[in-house]
């Protein structure tokens, strides 16, 4: 079968796209995996032993990472024989990659391919996108479901499949329930009336999930999701309530796709998109903005920054439509805007890759710390640390002191078990002979000491055990 020429230009943008992707990879350090990825690395490998959101093996249950499936992704390559990291980093990239052709086919077949072309551009032009996107943290996988959300929008699409990617939504992150209400709403605005077979089948399979949660681990929500808005409010901040708002609508270039996303409303057609993306973007950031974290959980702007980035496309496409005599304008308009964002991604992106790619290889050093314990120590010693790395690695049981993966408890956790291996991050600025840890000075633990330090992190060995 011949191909004509409008195939061959969208197999060329295509590619480039995709290609455009794996270049802005090569600017980021491969050598370490985000901290959190040791969470689901472990549940995925538990799996694999038939234990099934189990954070200590033989232990209950727990809904720690707070989303479910994404350790179910993981486990698939570890089954295959890839290693935690190659995992973590892969499963990420293949899940980016198609989420990046879903968009382009479903664009393309709507508006045009140089629509799907700007919006691919927008995102892997954004360095937090393509970060979040394979440093193994669940950003994958949310970027697929909204992928589909997108094609959703430009295809008619069978209601039972509607109903189960609404409830998938509302499944793989609880701060995107809103997402799987705003889609069924936006389709009902496509269709013209009610998808009562859509909203049947998503209504089913999210409550399923959470019965199940409910009677699975004991309660239907997160323990995660407890620990961050009970049991963290007392943690210093080291952020404030614009923390999201600047990242994910004025941070760098982000204002002026913010801006031209503002012009999407300019078309009544536009309304399903507007309900959907626009709705998620306002959630999240009156969520976000009235309870942030205590500390940067940059990944979860991730959807905000694809949603602006899907109106600003929409917006782009409605400066091309204006009238013929203004055509010589907003072709100029577009020219400058595609021209500004490669000026800004050119001078910025290396600068802020470098800046991600730092903290991921000081992650690396944080595995480091586990895998010592694990080639130094007995197998039978328990492990006490508040970050997800050395407790993978170290491949031990492991008292989790961030209470993200265990049930929160008010006495401190060391004094009262007496685990056999402390990880600590080091006191910054403390003499290299004589490294400070603010949770012994805090809780007055004296019967630990250390015997191995790795940067900014050390291992501490119970006393009467040297």
């Amino acid at each position: 079968m011949l191909i004509n020429q409008s195939q061959k230009f969208f197999i060329l943008a295509l590619t480039l796209a995709l290609a455009s992707y794996l270049l802005g990879l090569s600017f980021f350090s491969f050598n370490g995996i985000a901290d959190d990825a040791g969470f689901f690395l472990r549940y995925a490998d538990n799996f694999l032993l038939g234990e099934f959101w189990v954070w200590n093996q033989g232990e209950a249950p727990i809904w720690g990472a707070s989303a479910p499936l994404y350790p179910l992704i993981l486990a698939i390559p570890r089954a295959l024989g890839a290693t935690a990291r190659d995992a973590a980093l892969w499963s990420g990239i293949a899940l980016t990659l198609s989420s990046l052709s879903i968009i382009f086919f479903s664009v393309t077949a709507r508006f045009g391919v140089l629509a799907a072309s700007g919006l691919s551009l927008m995102l892997i032009t954004n360095p937090d996108f393509v970060y979040f996107s394979y440093c193994g943290l669940e950003t994958p996988l949310t970027l697929l479901l909204l992928s589909l959300t997108l094609r959703s929008l430009t295809h008619t699409t069978n209601q039972t499949y509607l109903g189960v990617l609404a409830g998938f939504l509302m499944i793989q992150k609880f701060d995107l329930i809103p997402a799987g209400i705003l889609l069924l709403l936006a389709q009902g605005v496509k269709l013209q009336h009610v998808p009562t077979k859509a909203i049947f089948t998503a209504v089913i399979l999210g409550a399923s999930w959470y019965l199940f949660a409910w009677l699975y681990f004991g309660f239907p929500l997160p323990n995660s999701l407890l620990t961050k808005l009970l049991f963290q409010n007392d943690l210093p901040h080291i952020i404030d309530k614009t923390w999201f708002t600047k990242l994910t609508l004025f941070n760098y270039f982000q204002v002026v796709i913010s801006a031209v996303a503002l012009l999407s409303f300019r078309n009544r057609d536009n309304r399903p998109f507007l309900l959907f993306f626009g709705g998620l973007i306002l959630t999240h950031c009156i969520v976000y903005s009235i309870k942030p974290p205590f500390e940067p959980y940059d990944w979860y702007g991730i959807p905000t920054i694809f949603s602006v980035a899907v109106l600003s496309m929409l917006g782009l496409v409605e400066l091309c439509k204006s009238k013929k005599n203004q055509s010589a304008i907003t072709i100029a308009c577009s020219a400058i805007f595609i021209t500004s964002l490669l000026l800004v991604t050119l001078f910025t992106f290396s600068d802020r890759a470098n800046q991600r790619s730092h903290f991921l290889e000081a992650m690396n050093d944080w595995s480091k710390a586990g895998t010592w314990v694990n080639q130094n120590t007995p197998p039978h010693y328990k492990v006490f640390t508040m970050w997800g790395n050395p407790a993978y690695f170290s491949n031990r049981y492991v008292y989790d002191g961030s209470f993200l993966n265990m049930k929160y408890d008010p006495e401190n956790i060391v004094q009262k078990k007496q685990p056999e291996i402390l990880i600590l991050a080091i006191e910054p600025g403390s003499e290299i002979n004589k490294p400070r840890f603010p949770y012994l000075e805090k809780n007055n633990i004296l019967n630990y000491t250390v015997v191995k330090t790795i940067l900014d992190f050390a291992i501490l060995m119970r006393k009467d055990l040297l």
